[in-house]
């Protein structure tokens, strides 16, 4: 089996290495833009659509319910009929979900909008594959470090930016803006991506697509609403019932299946199941420390915190998007020098360390930006290890599928962490505790990076990556 790590390269220059780089950055930006542009301006959604808070939250919940069906399948898709083709389509789905939304529709055209921008979370593991497939050896870490940073980079500047757009245009300008930049990338992935032959052979399975992307949509629901539904209410139960029971019955379609969408024996393989792992929980820590940051920034100034409004908080967050990119050339020689295994356990140590310090300082605006940004590097690094080491055991021919599915563990890593945190938020504040919530928050999250880092350690040592 040649792994994809391990394919022929076709040679490519260095200045052209850069633009496929940018390249594939700049639309990963926009797939992570979209996600949260509208989470400023839900609190108004309501009032601009005629329809209930709990309605206007399916704004976020058509996207996260999209994300989640879109990596499995899409890249799937890709290894059959060409990476660079889905990404084009990809972008296309992106730029026509943006001016659906952003049209003077109804409400249900809207979703319908919001859940084609959230088809964009394909992005990234083509992109990753494609650079994987194309780029220089001696490139490739510093090419999927960049591609990765591109999650906190846009997730970070969409905030303060939504609110800048919708004080001048609305709505309108809050969804269409990813509509002017998806119609601005589309041709320069055209004439920068390289045209790549299908990797895979035999047929796309759609049965198969259909009852996983049923099951976890339904699994995504009781994530996303449990909160509001009640864990343990009918709805809250049955769908997770069912999303359980698609996909055993997913793992029987897939087991005699002779072309399938995906090989669940490479996914049970130890390397693949303890990156996974890792991945889910080093996700976890990541947004975490997002909406850590987020709810300490609007604390009270009567209660000793800064008490930042939406767009003052948004432009205290971009450091920690920004600090991704800059910490990218340290990242890429820590991952040629240390390999990804270890590279993922370093930064997810760094996270809970990061952690902890949050348990140890007050809620002053200097400590929060201190302590988030170390939790973003740790980030960067184990971010940029993940993908790695997918690649390192996926099949060549399997590459994006490989990443698409550690793509989806970092979806659902993301959707965990912001229901849990949903929850602790909701804690009341009891006088005399020794904790708060934030405080019950963050050691959580320093608990799940330890495990995020243990799980790095049991990731087999042999035929890792640039040394791992």
């Amino acid at each position: 089996m040649v792994t994809a790590a391990e394919t022929a390269r076709p040679p490519i220059t260095r200045r052209r290495a850069a633009l496929l780089i940018a390249t594939l950055s700049g639309g990963g930006i926009i797939s992570a833009l979209q996600q949260t542009l509208v989470m400023p301006v839900l609190s108004v959604a309501p009032q601009r659509y005629g329809v209930t808070a709990d309605d206007a939250s399916w704004l976020l919940t058509a996207v996260l319910l999209a994300g989640v069906v879109a990596p499995p399948v899409v890249t799937r898709l890709a290894d059959l009929f060409g990476r660079r083709r889905m990404l084009v389509v990809t972008l296309a789905l992106l730029v026509a979900g943006s001016i659906v939304a952003a049209l003077p529709l109804s409400f249900g055209w809207v979703l319908v909008g919001r859940a084609l921008q959230g088809s964009a979370t394909a992005l990234l593991p083509i992109g990753i594959s494609i650079l994987a497939e194309v780029l220089p050896r001696q490139r490739i870490a510093l090419g999927i470090a960049l591609m990765s940073a591109t999650l906190a980079v846009g997730g970070a500047a969409g905030l303060p930016l939504s609110g800048l757009l919708f004080e001048l245009s609305g709505f309108a300008g809050v969804f269409g803006v990813t509509a002017v930049l998806g119609a601005i990338a589309l041709p320069v992935v055209l004439i920068v991506v390289p045209r790549t032959p299908p990797r895979a052979v035999g047929r796309f399975d759609w049965s198969g697509a259909l009852v996983l992307s049923t099951a976890l949509v339904s699994i995504m629901l009781v994530i996303s609403k449990g909160t509001a539904w009640g864990w343990t209410s009918m709805p809250t139960l049955g769908l997770l019932g069912a999303g359980l029971v698609l996909l055993t019955i997913f793992g029987i379609m897939q087991a005699r299946s002779t072309s399938p969408l995906i090989e669940l024996g490479q996914l049970a393989s130890r390397p693949v199941r303890w990156t996974n792992l890792a991945t889910v929980l080093a996700s976890m820590a990541m947004f975490a420390n997002m909406l850590i940051a987020t709810f300490e920034l609007a604390i009270p100034a009567r209660e000793g915190g800064p008490s930042l409004g939406v767009v003052e908080t948004g432009l205290a967050l971009l450091p920690i998007g920004a600090v991704s990119v800059v910490a990218t050339p340290l990242v890429a020689r820590m991952l040629n020098r240390l390999g990804a295994r270890m590279t993922l356990c370093v930064g997810s140590a760094l996270m809970a360390m990061g952690f902890a310090a949050h348990l140890a300082t007050d809620h002053q605006l200097g400590w929060i930006l201190v302590n988030s940004v170390v939790v973003a590097i740790g980030a960067a690094m184990a971010f940029a290890a993940m993908p790695l080491l997918v690649l390192r055991f996926a099949p060549a021919e399997d590459a994006a599928t490989a990443n698409g599915i550690n793509s989806l563990m970092r979806f659902f890593g993301f959707a965990a962490a912001s229901a849990i945190l949903g929850v602790v938020a909701a804690l009341p504040s009891a006088a005399g505790s020794l904790l708060d919530p934030l405080d019950i928050a963050s050691a959580g999250a320093c608990m799940i990076a330890v495990l995020a880092a243990v799980a790095a350690l049991a990731i087999p040592r042999r035929r890792l990556l640039a040394g791992g």
